[in-house]
């Protein structure tokens, strides 16, 4: 097993819905112990005007390969409409690998830790909400020793917490009905 974090991100149609539908996903293939971020309100980062995002990170236990992972992460997101129109299309579902163990990866169809991971404020935000703990390859230190200086380095990513986040204890009841 292989300790994971993933991010799941929204921004077509109706987000809270896509957000409980892709968490409902991805617990069919992570295993305990599951923690999820806040559920975060972000708006686009990018130089194009698109619609605003649900983003929330989830931290489980996967068994396999880090191409397994990209597989199962892809199948939830073409069960919720995901088309790929381009880098910056909006979309029904968006699941990134931010992290795979303290594995590194670099090729063409998948890279880890996420090339954006300390680019994104939801990212540093929800990695010390649920992974604090967690070192990642070239930062010295934990996410959550390093946070503050992150985040003050981004600048303006307005993000408004919509809701806290849990642990998969309060999921068990849906993963009994599947």
């Amino acid at each position: 097993m292989n300790e994971v974090v993933l991010s799941l991100g929204t921004n077509v149609g109706d987000r809270a819905l896509n957000m409980q539908r892709m968490s409902t996903g991805v617990m069919r293939f992570l295993h305990e112990p599951v923690r999820f971020s806040s559920l975060m309100k972000t708006d686009h980062v990018g130089e194009e005007e698109r619609p605003f995002y649900y983003n929330r990170l989830v931290r489980g236990q996967f068994d396999g390969t880090p191409h397994d992972l990209l597989a199962q992460c892809q199948a939830v997101e073409q069960e919720l409409g995901r088309r790929r129109e381009g880098r910056y299309s909006p979309r029904t579902a968006d699941i990134d690998i931010l992290l795979f163990g303290d594995l590194e990866v670099a090729e063409a169809d998948l890279c880890i830790p996420h090339p954006a991971l300390l680019q994104r404020r939801f990212c540093i935000v929800g990695l010390a909400e649920i992974a604090g703990e967690v070192t990642i390859p070239r930062l010295e230190g934990s996410i959550g020793r390093n946070a503050a200086g992150l985040l003050e380095r981004l600048g303006v990513q307005t993000i408004e917490i919509v809701e806290s986040g849990r642990s998969c204890l309060l999921e068990r009841s849906d993963r009994n009905e599947r």
